[in-house]
């Protein structure tokens, strides 16, 4: 049984992880559109933004991780991105070298979070697939991340947001996933290049990312099955 924050008059969302987290330009990024959703059910909402561009499982651990410490907060929910910016040694067949990483930086950080914070809800997401597929190398080594990255966040107490799924279909298959625009004209492109030159959710993606989240805590609060949303697998169990 799920055990939820403890209500008191000021309760905290903290966002670590990578580019996908941030603001692009003058958009709201996925942290801030799901903040946004937070405030409006409970204005008492504080946001700790920490998630920095380029940030891996070692950044989070070893540098956002004390950043969190230092604050003395304790946070009721946590967002946390990651994969971005492996997405390049995915591509070029280093999903070993990867995924070493992300077990042994993944877990000891999510161990410290569990310290920090026993009692809040952690929602992360899987790895989207920029190519669509279209680049077996790439696809096989996003598949085996999302499937370290599951192992390590359940066994924390932690939810799994299927961005994967969501984001299938609307990279390179309808358009450039490295455009420079965060706000394309094609609403169903959802990547666009971040600050990094990772390819990130633009302001279409960040939307579908954020109601994903929200759909994910709204579940953790009910305990009840997350769905997919509509416009993605028809509702689909994740």
């Amino acid at each position: 049984m799920r055990i939820l924050p403890i209500a008191n008059d000021r309760r905290y969302y903290v966002s670590l992880g990578d580019a996908q987290s941030r603001n692009t330009g003058r958009y709201p990024g996925v942290a801030s559109q799901f903040y946004n959703r937070l405030v409006t059910l409970d204005p008492s909402w504080k946001m700790v933004p920490l998630a920095t561009d380029g940030a891996t499982a070692a950044t989070v651990r070893y540098v956002q991780l004390p950043r969190l410490r230092e604050m003395d907060v304790i946070p009721s929910v946590i967002t946390l991105t990651l994969g971005a910016g492996d997405l390049p040694r995915l591509a070029f067949g280093d999903a070993d070298g990867v995924c070493r990483d992300l077990r042994e930086h993944g877990d000891a950080l999510l161990s410290s979070l569990r310290l920090t914070a026993p009692r809040a809800i952690l929602l992360c997401s899987s790895l989207y697939d920029p190519m669509d597929g279209n680049d077996t190398l790439l696809s096989a080594g996003v598949r085996r991340f999302n499937e370290t990255l599951r192992t390590i966040v359940t066994a924390h107490d932690g939810m799994i947001a299927d961005l994967h799924t969501a984001f299938a279909g609307h990279g390179a298959s309808v358009g450039d996933p490295l455009s420079p625009s965060a706000t394309g004209e094609d609403s169903g492109l959802y990547l666009c290049a971040g600050a990094d030159l990772a390819p990130i959710p633009n302001e279409h993606g960040a939307a579908i990312f954020a109601e994903l989240l929200s759909n994910h805590y709204r579940a953790a609060l009910t305990e009840e099955t997350p769905l997919v949303s509509d416009f993605t697998t028809g509702g689909a169990p994740l």
